[in-house]
């Protein structure tokens, strides 16, 4: 291995300093955007070990062992590929790995630029992963670091080739300020446009054009659109907030009040049981017919209101993050009116009042809701009980309902049973679960060949919140009352200084919906009230104070800065900032996308395999004629400056054009007596090594020529040449063709 030549240690020291923190950021940023402390902990771990063992010592390990990592690496990453597929996490964690390996690997600036590659490609992964405002607040540091290491990097690469060997001290001086100005420059102009691009352009542009990739990963955890009895499913214990809710009333009052009942937020309609397991009725997971592109600030009215109802409350819910498929749009039941102040992709199941978003990484929307209780049953004059599915109700269960209802005088058999008695009769199956079964977080596989609800019922008599809902939806079919199993939260923790309910993914619950009359849907909960209670309401306590003032500070963030929408924007600019038809020219490019997916794929890797080949192979003729393209493209160049020249048009200092001047002279001396320069390798290594090539007098002109553009561009200002001997110098050596 060639040793590194002798560089200023103050450029490198500075330099390596940035990068430093830089690294340690970044890292830093990933856990906590992706919320997983193993990543922080392992890839910290590994970054530091690698610093102080490889990059400290400057002893870059051996080049078979960093291929043999390497390889390992990429077929982790294969299988893992194979195993999930493509994703951001594990995209930033394949990303992580290749840092740390080439940690152990600097050589040179081009090791360096590597490494700062990825450094960005890993805060683009946190900002795709969340958009928290603790994500928010390290990404600020953190990109102001990574600045700084990249303008620094710049110096320490020009250090590293040039070789410098003097004025080092009075080189950083003299660009210190001048860099730490530039830095503040591109931070302040870089703000005020990011900051003028993100009021002005539209929300949700280009979302979800290429499929699922990107996005907040694993960001409505504890939620599922589906129940599989037998397993922790719902369970999650994590305090994260996902949704923020204010409810007001009809004169926009806000009404939210700790003490309050819990508000059902609905999410995924179930409507299938099939050996433990609901999903939805025509057995898609996460996908609903008819989606549609919903302008910002339109009003539709998904439910119909036989009763002429008028509505009585509107929740204003701000959803944090989501993936970018297709999510469930979690509203109170019955909504009448929904409006998003975001143009979206919609999507309304009209069988069971199911709605969901597409392409929205988060999202703000209002619905207003009618009390259903007061929704009055509507029977026809020929009317029957529906059919109710049949699946997964078995002897016992059967049994178990029409012992519960005899005992309690109301007639079991839906065909002799009055119409009135199916709300009773539902909540007599309620009262029944929420008094006589206990509630565990524990869960236990289901023993094989069982029935998992009828495992629950008469068995092990203790289970979660799915365990509940799945039996009071099998033993309500069982007396004839169709039911459906609901996902979605509860919101319970009320924050009186903000006046909005917090959801957090903990919230995740699972309850019924029961149709005691004609399209008369009301919602039942079989969990034990006091376990409920225990488990969705807040905790007070010093934990729990700390934990409301950060969140009420993120309220603001969320509502200032995730939730700044179309309506915002208008209410700071009025009318005069429209979108310039952007929203309508992504929806048509995303549809279009959709549409020809697949060709645009076929298309961008022809396209990308015809430039690849060109560029090769003018790379390769490039080469081997490159002597010749030299003396081709020397004089057009030079033409091409001195017009300019005449037209005014000068590019550099004066200072730094005598110098180019004289660079090229030294550079078509060396041409024209046969040696070709390599601008990897520092001008005074080129020359001092090509003294056997060149004529003895021409050689010490070039050495002297070199010495002078050395010290203009490295001594400090008072020991620096004049512009006049850097020209005449330009001049000797230009003339010096015979000798």
């Amino acid at each position: 291995m060639n040793p590194r030549p002798t560089k200023s240690r103050s450029i490198e020291s500075d330099y390596r300093f940035s990068l430093f923190w830089s690294i340690l950021g970044t890292l830093t940023l990933f856990a906590v955007a992706d919320a997983n402390p193993v990543f922080g902990v392992l890839s910290l771990a590994g970054a530091l070990a690698a610093w102080n063992i490889s990059v400290k010592n400057n002893t870059p390990i051996s080049r078979s062992a960093i291929n043999v990592t390497l390889v390992l690496v990429l077929g982790l990453a294969l299988i893992v590929t194979i195993g999930s597929g493509i994703g951001v996490s594990s995209f930033a964690i394949f990303a992580a790995m290749l840092l740390i390996v080439k940690l152990f690997d600097l050589r040179s600036p081009r090791d360096e630029s590597q490494v700062l590659i990825l450094l960005v490609a890993l805060i683009v992964a946190s900002v795709l992963t969340s958009n928290s405002m603790l994500t928010g607040l390290l990404l600020m540091v953190t990109g102001v670091v990574l600045l700084k290491a990249v303008l620094r990097f710049q110096m320490y690469s020009v250090a590293y080739r040039a070789g410098v060997h003097a004025a080092t001290d009075v080189f950083e001086k003299r660009g210190r300020i001048d860099l730490r100005s530039f830095q503040i420059a591109i931070i302040f102009f870089g703000g005020v446009i990011g900051t003028l691009v993100f009021m002005i352009m539209p929300r949700n542009l280009g979302n979800s054009a290429f499929g699922d990739w990107g996005g907040q990963s694993g960001s409505v955890t504890g939620f599922t659109d589906e129940v599989e009895l037998g397993r922790p499913g719902l369970i999650s214990q994590s305090s994260t907030p996902v949704l923020d809710l204010q409810v007001f009333d009809r004169n926009a009052k806000n009404i939210g009040q700790p003490e309050s009942p819990a508000i059902y937020l609905r999410g995924a309609v179930l409507g299938s049981y099939q050996s433990g397991r609901w999903t939805y009725d025509d057995g898609r997971q996460g996908s609903i017919l008819g989606i549609h592109n919903l302008p910002a600030e339109t009003t539709i009215r998904p439910a119909s209101n036989p009763s002429r109802q008028p509505w009585s409350r509107e929740y204003r819910i701000s959803l944090r993050s989501s993936s970018l498929s297709e999510s469930p749009i979690f509203v109170p039941w019955l909504p009448t009116e929904f409006r998003s102040s975001l143009a979206m992709r919609f999507g309304y199941d009209k069988s069971n009042g199911q709605m969901v978003h597409e392409g929205t990484a988060s999202l703000s929307y209002r619905v207003r809701t009618i009390n259903p209780e007061l929704v009055q049953a509507v029977y026809p004059a020929k009317y029957t009980r529906p059919i109710v599915k049949a699946s997964g109700i078995t002897e016992r269960i059967e049994g178990l309902a029409s012992e519960i209802l005899s005992n309690a005088g109301i007639e079991p058999d839906p065909q002799l049973r009055p119409f009135s008695d199916d709300l009773p009769a539902i909540r007599l199956l309620e009262s029944h679960l929420q008094s006589k079964y206990a509630y565990t977080l524990h869960s236990e596989p289901v023993p094989a060949g069982r029935d998992a609800t009828e495992w629950f019922l008469f068995d092990r008599r203790e289970g979660h919140c799915e365990y509940y809902a799945s039996a009071l939806a099998l033993l309500g079919r069982s007396i004839g009352i169709n039911t459906r199993v609901i996902t979605g939260y509860v919101a319970s923790d009320f924050n009186e200084v903000t006046g909005q309910y917090i959801i957090r993914e903990s919230n995740a619950h699972a309850w019924v919906e029961a149709e005691v009359g004609p399209d008369k849907w009301l919602v039942f909960d079989g969990t034990p009230r006091a376990d409920f209670q225990q488990i969705h309401e807040p905790k007070p306590g010093l934990f729990y104070s700390i934990t409301r003032l950060y969140e009420t500070i993120e309220y603001a963030w969320v509502k200032g800065v995730i939730g700044y929408d179309s309506q915002s924007r208008r209410r700071i600019f009025g009318d005069i900032a429209p979108d310039f038809g952007l929203m309508k020219f992504g929806y048509k490019l995303r549809e279009r996308v959709g549409r020809s997916r697949g060709k645009l794929v076929g298309l961008a890797i022809g396209i990308s395999a015809i430039v690849f080949g060109t560029s090769f192979v003018l790379g390769l003729l490039m080469l081997r004629f490159r002597t010749v393209l030299r003396r081709l493209l020397d004089p057009l160049a030079a033409i091409a400056h001195r017009l300019l020249a005449v037209f005014g048009v000068r590019s550099g200092t004066p200072e730094q054009r005598a110098g180019a001047q004289l660079e090229r002279a030294i550079t078509r001396r060396l041409l024209a007596v046969g040696v070709e320069r390599d601008f990897s390798t520092p001008l005074q290594t080129v020359v001092e090594a090509s003294g056997d090539r060149i004529p003895i007098g021409l050689h010490t002109r070039l050495i002297d020529g070199v010495a002078v553009l050395y010290k203009l561009r490295f001594a400090p200002a008072q020991g620096a040449p004049g512009m006049g001997e850097v020209l005449d110098m330009a001049r000797r050596i230009s003339r010096s063709e015979k000798q």
